[in-house]
């Protein structure tokens, strides 16, 4: 043999000639052939499922038992077969055992391919996951969208180009043509939220430049509209609440000037009971407001009078008794006491007295009898 040649494998151990340690051998090769069903049962899902991609040294260590187990098998070395499958075994096991975190670390790479805009590197991962578990939902999806991820970024940017150019229709759809390939792509999902967005704000300026215009042109009622549409658009935006809170208080400024009219003209007329609710419904819109409170403390004791005094004078039986007639002029110098210039009051003093002096006046009553009917006069 030359010295460069190879040395050539040793062959197998020759067979004992002892029938105890033949039998002996036979039984460790036995060991050995059921430590290799154990040893290819555990590899060959690995194998099917490109551990060499994902398994790491431990896979790398679990191939060279296998090939060491071998030699040592057909070399008759039963044991040390037997040892290296078995060690085999506890390294596939260990391998398995990587598998969800590798799956897990694969998705993960492929997802943020995704992210970056790195096609190849989101098939990637999304390819090694399918390598690991073939029925994964997550990265069969995943490797789709990873497919259709430069034709979608496209679209995308067509989608930015035609924003920023000012056609906000012509981009929403560049997005939506994005979207129906990857219903998942984010930034397609974002251009339409950003335009919708802008479209909102733009309403809302417009609305509330309108309802501006309208109060400087004191329609109160179209610029409230105008501000409504506006909150109505941007419920969180303080300035449309700000703008009805100003017609609100101009509203009640309003109101309550129109109130202190009509009450004041109620009490010149002397129709206290309508200045009275005229200052009622003033209170109900300010209830601290002065002029209300003073007016009602003020009319209130009128309108009562005044409502006494037509009482007694419109009701004979009212004046029938001694006691109710006593009553009726207490309320005569009730009224007699009150100062100023006051016709209608006086007007119904007047009446009041009238109808006191004629339930006092005796009448004469002359009866005529019709032979028929019995009078009986206490």
């Amino acid at each position: 043999m030359s010295a460069g040649a190879p040395a050539a494998a040793p062959g197998p151990k020759p067979l004992p000639t002892d029938p105890a340690a033949l039998a002996e051998l036979a039984q460790a090769k036995t060991r050995a052939e059921e430590a290799r069903e154990r040893y290819e049962s555990a590899l060959k899902p690995l194998v099917a499922a490109r551990a060499e991609v994902w398994g790491g040294p431990d896979f790398t260590r679990l191939q060279a038992s296998g090939v060491e187990a071998t030699r040592a098998y057909e070399a008759r070395d039963y044991a040390v077969a037997a040892s290296q499958w078995s060690v085999g075994v506890e390294l596939a096991q260990r391998v398995e055992k990587a598998r969800a975190p590798a799956l897990a670390a694969a998705l993960a790479a492929g997802r943020a391919g995704l992210d970056r805009g790195d096609s190849r590197a989101a098939l990637a991962g999304f390819d090694r996951a399918l390598a690991i578990d073939p029925q994964n939902a997550v990265g069969a999806a995943g490797r789709t969208r990873a497919q259709n991820l430069d034709r979608v970024l496209a679209l995308v940017d067509e989608g930015g180009n035609l924003e920023r150019a000012g056609q906000p229709a012509a981009a929403v759809e560049k997005y939506r043509a994005a979207l129906a390939i990857d219903p998942q792509a984010a930034a397609a999902s974002a251009g339409i939220a950003r335009i919708a967005a802008q479209g909102r704000r733009d309403e809302f300026a417009q609305a509330m430049a309108q309802g501006q215009r309208a109060v400087a042109q004191g329609n109160g009622a179209a610029a409230r509209a105008a501000f409504e549409r506006a909150r109505a658009i941007a419920p969180q935006d303080a300035s449309a609440r700000d703008a009805l809170a100003q017609l609100d208080a101009g509203d009640r400024t309003s109101r309550l000037a129109e109130l202190r009219s009509q009450a004041e003209a109620a009490e010149r007329a002397e129709r206290w009971a309508d200045a009275v609710k005229a200052y009622d419904a003033a209170l109900a819109l300010e209830p601290t407001i002065a002029f209300a409170q003073e007016g009602r403390a003020r009319a209130q004791p009128r309108a009562e009078l005044a409502r006494r005094m037509e009482q007694y004078a419109k009701r004979a039986d009212a004046l029938a008794t001694a006691e109710g007639r006593a009553a009726a002029r207490q309320l005569l110098g009730v009224a007699a006491a009150v100062p100023g210039d006051a016709p209608v009051l006086r007007r119904q003093a007047e009446e009041l007295d009238a109808a006191i002096r004629a339930a006092e006046t005796p009448l004469r009553v002359a009866l005529a009898s019709d032979n028929q009917t019995d009078v009986l006069v206490y």
